[in-house]
């Protein structure tokens, strides 16, 4: 059993890396697939994987939601405090940006600003809303500190998977690109420690899907 799970896992990172590392950076050079099918095929991988990922971290959320239950009041400052956290680490890392490339519009956000109109709201909603989050949540943050947990030290998994949410993010190997993603990085540092501390699987992943459900939303209403 043991054994089974832990090839799930390394089955889930290489569909991970092959749909949202190899694939999204190639894509505009495979003439043979058309851009809409290959936003197509990544969407569904982030539904997928989003599930699946539901799937594979089951006890973690399971017991999440049990403190949920159990300690309310503790899970509602710990999910505000997350926030809290976020936005002022985010503040501090925007300073960069804000000094040094104020009109600079990152490629990532004008990429999902891409779809609207052209994907039903709901769609873009549940995919990059929700399960989107999920997904990005199971991989840089519930593995990394939750599964790591005394096999790497804490703040090493923290760095590491803030490091890769934010690169995951560029979408250019430039200066403006780098310096307009250092945010996504304070995100992942305010997200693990947050999971770190209140060693509840819901957290971060609530804050993730409340972050991008409301950004996806504005898009849609504007």
């Amino acid at each position: 059993m043991k054994n089974l799970r832990k090839w799930n896992v390394i089955c889930y990172y290489l569909a991970y890396v092959i749909m949202h590392v190899l694939f999204s950076r190639v894509r505009s050079h495979l003439t043979g697939i058309p851009s809409a099918v290959a936003v197509i095929m990544q969407l569904t991988s982030y539904a997928v994987l989003g599930l699946w990922g539901i799937w594979t971290f089951r006890r973690e959320l399971a017991e999440g939601l049990k403190l949920w239950r159990e300690h309310f009041l503790k899970s509602v400052l710990w999910l505000v405090g997350g926030y809290v956290l976020d936005m002022v680490l985010m503040t501090v890392f925007s300073i960069p940006l804000a000094y040094g490339f104020p009109d600079y519009e990152g490629l990532n956000e004008n990429n999902v600003a891409s779809l609207v109109g052209k994907y039903p709201g709901v769609v873009l909603l549940l995919v990059l809303g929700i399960l989107g989050p999920i997904t990005e949540e199971t991989v840089f943050r519930l593995f990394p500190v939750t599964r790591g947990k005394g096999k790497v030290p804490v703040a090493l998994a923290i760095f590491a998977g803030a490091l890769g949410f934010m690169l995951i993010h560029v979408h250019a190997l430039t200066v403006p690109e780098l310096v307009y993603n250092l945010p996504h990085f304070a995100t992942g540092l305010a997200y693990g420690f947050v999971l770190y501390k209140s060693r509840n699987a819901t957290i971060p992943i609530l804050l993730h899907v409340l972050n991008n459900s409301v950004a996806i939303l504005a898009m849609l209403l504007q």
